[in-house]
């Protein structure tokens, strides 16, 4: 199934775009003077062509003006607040997902035990040593005789992840406490962008219809986190759905089924038979080990990186890879040729492949 971007590009142009280039502008404009004013003879040096030319590219600069307006009224040119304006005007107030923020574990500690309970509040406000900040979300409770405990903390930013390191208290506390990350703030989501945006909003359509729809499902599931990846609707009887969730980021499966099940129990969203069940998508884990014959050893480290970014995509539910496809994705530059066991791609409804490719690589022989 070619995806939106691939069916945009097979659109025709736009008749109503005017396409001149200043070049032809200033050509059609000398032939017209000419044909007005045959005994004048231009010259470079004239000041009428100068005028000319200016005339031609202020009417190109129009134009290029002019099609951009034009642009900013199709949501599959258009761009940022642009499109936010135009979809929600246009596909029932459809909003942008802004995205999540990600957490981290960190510990708090005191100088010495104390013989009191010491609560880090709720809200508790970390920073950087510049603008970013923290919060904690959840109390953190440092028993007496201890000297740290552990709590989670979001990062006041909506991205997938990120190394930023909030260990500056910024709210005020009765006692000397120190800060660490146990690791890198993960699970959240980056903001959706133009072309997810605009392709949840055509599938928005499918909420008007009979509630149960297959897409309306999909539509549904979609709206109640942007870190769903795809949706698969299996009925495996009549009367029962079967929603399985692939997550963007697997780390958060179980919040995303959490938000999920929470709208499907909406009534505007399950038929009023319909019996749904909100599942994680299946991970059908395949390790290819080809043989990589190269024209040259010195290339392996790039070869190798080439061969990782062909298989970096991630899979829908569903989608299966072609032996023919791994192939190519293998014959990156430098590769003379490829040894690979047919091994079985296939996935079934409910599954998605999750691929690693361990890769040797050999001088290629020419005899």
């Amino acid at each position: 199934m070619s995806s939106l971007k691939e069916k945009i590009n097979k659109l025709p142009n736009l008749k109503i775009f005017v396409e001149q280039s200043a070049e032809l502008i200033l050509s059609e404009l000398k032939e017209e003077f000419s044909i007005r004013h045959p005994e004048v003879n231009l010259i470079e040096s004239d000041s009428i062509l100068m005028q000319l030319e200016n005339i031609a590219y202020r009417k190109a600069f129009h134009n290029v003006a002019l099609n951009n307006k034009i642009k900013l009224m199709l949501p599959h040119y258009c761009q940022d607040e642009d499109l936010d304006n135009f979809i929600f005007g246009f596909y029932g107030g459809e909003l942008r997902h802004l995205g999540e923020e990600p957490i981290c574990n960190y510990e708090f500690k005191l100088d010495e035990a104390l013989s009191n309970n010491i609560t880090v509040p709720k809200g508790f406000i970390l920073g950087d040593k510049g603008t970013v900040q923290s919060y904690l979300m959840e109390n953190v409770v440092i028993v007496a005789g201890e000297i740290s405990a552990q709590g989670k903390v979001k990062l006041d930013m909506k991205t997938k992840d990120s190394d930023i390191k909030t260990e500056t208290p910024i709210s005020t506390f009765p006692h000397v406490i120190t800060v660490k990350a146990l690791g890198k703030f993960t699970g959240g989501s980056n903001p959706e962008t133009d072309e997810e945006f605009f392709e949840r909003a055509i599938l928005s359509l499918n909420k008007y219809s009979t509630a149960g729809g297959k897409k309306a499902y999909e539509y549904f599931c979609k709206l109640a986190d942007e870190r769903v990846f795809d949706v698969k609707v299996i009925s495996p009887s009549p009367l029962l759905i079967d929603l399985y969730i692939l997550s963007s980021d697997e780390n958060v499966i179980d919040d995303v089924i959490t938000n999920v099940e929470a709208v499907q129990g909406n009534d505007r969203v399950q038929a009023f038979c319909d019996v749904v069940t909100v599942k994680k998508a299946i991970k059908k884990e395949v390790i290819l080990t080809p043989t990589v014959h190269l024209l040259d050893l010195l290339q392996t480290n790039q070869v190798n990186e080439d061969i990782q970014e062909n298989f970096n995509s991630k899979f829908k539910i569903g989608q299966t890879l072609p032996y023919s496809k791994a192939i190519k994705a293998l014959e990156v530059a430098n590769v003379y040729e490829v040894e690979l066991e047919n091994i079985d791609l296939s996935v079934h409804s409910n599954e998605y492949l999750s691929i690693t490719v361990n890769p040797t690589f050999v001088e290629a022989s020419y005899e």
